[in-house]
Order: structure tokens, then sequence, then C-alpha cells
């Protein structure tokens, strides 16, 4: 469904890096928060709605409770200990993203009330709750749905992949307790030591891995929800999918601190956007054989296939994580590139109205007055853009 938006993580991103441990534990949450300009103003509070709050501890059910923040309704059954980092890292997203527009000069307007979030302790009752709206768990650990104009986590130590992890540390420190209370001697001496660099190793795995759902869940669903409510996309409108997770996907990094908007790079996306060229993160740039093959294999899809067709962003697990990365790397492209020409192009979808049908080629057709034709030399400048930005393997967790 075209207007059913859900983080990548749901089809596979996830799963995908997952596999990667050697990343970085995350950055601090201050630069979340961190004021990004004396010149622009803070986004204003938004008012409270009880109604909202109530219908959240219905949803929500028994255990749960409620927390306000400027800009958003919480309600959770978790410890507040959980809730604190998804409360920042919210307030974060709604930050950049307000400075975003009013750096472009997007007549953007505040959300009527605070908007509303849910945080699960359980998976199962996240999950639960995603099924009752109509859309499917799998693996994902979080969703933005603009028909309810809700957003719904579940707490990241049981998602599904850090649960596992969680399980496998516990049976690691059960056996070095066991080896605690016996004789000291060279054999438990080194089980002891191989059992505690595998629990080290297990940790940053589990650090990455909250690090992964702090940016590709918590920002990129918290960067929807805010596009949809201040304007910059429409709910119930047909928006194209490139375009709102290519937006999505510019938030997955902090963006505070900086007085361009959305000028950090993704590098965990510019990875996969290279991966999908089939080269190498590092190179700078790639032969003619290579790119007729990116294209061939559709790791690589034409450029008027992705700004026209939703289903690109449904399917095998691989093609799913190329298609944000190109989705991502566009928007990343437009905005620095053609910054002028794609707030003028933001502002005129975001006039387009609910229930209101667009045509494949009228797509063509507003991408092409803004940009130029979608063609294969437009598609050769972007690439050759991308592959010349400084890639960080670190910050990419190669």
């Amino acid at each position: 469904m075209r207007n059913s938006v859900t983080s990548v993580n749901q089809r596979g991103l996830q799963a995908r890096h997952e596999s990667r441990i050697l990343i970085r534990v995350g950055l601090a949450m201050a630069a979340l928060t961190a004021a990004l300009s004396t010149s622009a103003a803070s986004p204003p509070a938004l008012p409270p709605d009880q109604e909202a709050a109530a219908r959240l501890l219905t949803i929500g059910g028994e255990g749960f409770q409620i927390r306000e923040t400027d800009h958003y309704t919480l309600a959770y059954d978790t410890p507040y200990e959980a809730l604190r980092p998804l409360i920042g890292r919210l307030e974060g997203t709604y930050d950049a993203i307000w400075r975003f527009c009013e750096a472009s000069d997007l007549e953007v307007k505040p959300p009527g009330s605070r908007l509303e979030v849910l945080l699960f302790a359980r998976y199962e009752d996240f999950s639960e709750y995603l099924a009752g709206i109509g859309l499917r768990a799998g693996s994902v650990a979080g969703a933005y749905d603009p028909r309810t104009n809700v957003s719904a986590f579940c707490h990241v130590e049981s998602s599904p992949g850090l649960a596992q992890i969680t399980g496998q540390m516990e049976q690691v420190q059960k056996r070095l307790k066991r080896l605690n209370g016996q004789r000291s001697g060279s054999p438990a001496r080194q089980r002891r030591e191989h059992l505690q660099q595998h629990l080290s190793k297990l940790r940053l795995q589990r650090d990455a891995l909250t690090k992964k759902f702090n940016r590709l869940v918590i920002q990129h669903e918290a960067a929807h929800q805010m596009l949809f409510n201040i304007g910059v996309h429409v709910r119930g409108a047909d928006n194209p999918l490139w375009l709102t997770e290519g937006m999505a996907c510019q938030f997955e990094v902090p963006q505070a601190g900086s007085t361009r908007p959305m000028r950090r790079i993704n590098h965990l996306r510019l990875a996969d956007f290279r991966d999908a060229l089939g080269a190498s993160p590092d190179v700078k740039s790639i032969s003619e054989e290579v790119y007729e093959e990116a294209l061939a294999s559709r790791r690589l899809v034409p450029l008027v296939d992705l700004i026209t067709d939703d289903e690109l962003f449904t399917g095998q697990e691989r093609d799913v994580v190329f298609r944000y990365a190109q989705a991502w790397a566009l928007v990343y492209y437009l905005h620095h590139r053609n910054r002028e020409e794609f707030v003028t192009y933001l502002r005129r979808l975001g006039t387009r109205k609910p229930g209101e049908h667009v045509a494949r080629q009228r797509e063509i057709e507003e991408f092409e007055s803004a940009f130029g034709k979608p063609d294969e030399a437009f598609q050769r400048r972007w690439i050759t853009y991308m592959l010349e930005l400084r890639f960080d393997r670190r910050e990419a967790g190669r």
C-alpha cells in the first residue's frame, strides 16, 4: 500500500546488517538535541491532547503509562530507563526536520497537537498491535502508519535480533559463574578467558544492533511521522515512495549541530548504494562493464523506474536494501546539487490531495519539470556524484 510507511528494517535491512558487529558505539545522545544554530528558532511546543492520551492507553492496555514531551504523547509499559533514549531520538529528529524546513523556506505548519507514540516492552505485544492495524510484523522493530498517525516501537532488548544476542550473553554469563566456583588452574583459566572474550564480542554485537535500531528504526520512523504531520508529505495522498523513504533516510544519522540542513552523509546507505553498483565502498569510479552489469542484474534500476514504481520497495531482501539506498542517494543528490529546485518540488508535492491518484506519466513530468529528464545522462551524473563522496567505513560498520 502506497501510504503505509514502515521501516526498511521490516524487509531485511536489519537482518542484513546484524552480521556486521564491528561498529563503534553510537554517537552521544546530546548530539541529537544540541542547538543547530542561534539564527533558527526552536520548534514551538505543541498542545497536549487528553483524548489522544486516553486512546493510546486503551490501545496499550494494562500496565501502560503516559509521558508527555513538548512534541510527543507517549504510552509505554517499559521501565522509564528504556523510554528516555526513545524520547531523545524523537525530539532530536523533530528538531532537525523543523530546522531543515526553516532553512529551506518550506511553508509548513506545526501539528495541531503532540504526535502519538507507543512503546511496547514485549515484541509479541508490538507484533499483535501491528496485526490489528493490518501490518505484518516479520522482523519489524518499529513502524509509522499514516492511516492511524501513530508511531509504534518495541523495546530494543525485545527486538528479534537483539533478543537472541541477549539470550546468548545470559548463557555465557551462567557458564562463567559456574567456572568461577571451580578450582583455579590452567584449563579453567583458559576456559574463563575464552568465555570472557566471547562475551565481549557479544556486547559489541549488542551495542552495534542498538545503534542500528536507534537510527534505522526510531529516527527513520520519527522522520516519517514528522514529515507527514507538518505538510511536507500529505497523509492519504499519492506520495512517491522514493521521496518519502529517501527523506526519512536522511535523518537516520543525527543532523543536529549543523548549520546546513541534511549535510551529514548516511554512510551505511552510501555503502549499500555502492554495493548495488557492484563496487567497493572506497572506489571513486566504476567501469562501463560494472555499470552495465549492475543494471542487467537489477541491483541498480533505471531512474525513471525508481521514481514511478513503488513496487520496487517490496520483495526480496537484497532488492529492498538497494532501493532504499538509491532513494537515499537520489534525495541527497537533489538536495545538494539542485537545492532550490528540490524545495520547489517538495512544495508542489505538498499540494497533492488525499485520495487523488497520480499516474506514472505525471510523476515523470513533475520530476522532469523540476530537475530535467530522468534519462541515462542524468543517472550517470548522479552516480558519478555519489561515487565521489567521502566514505567512512567505521560509520557504515564495514
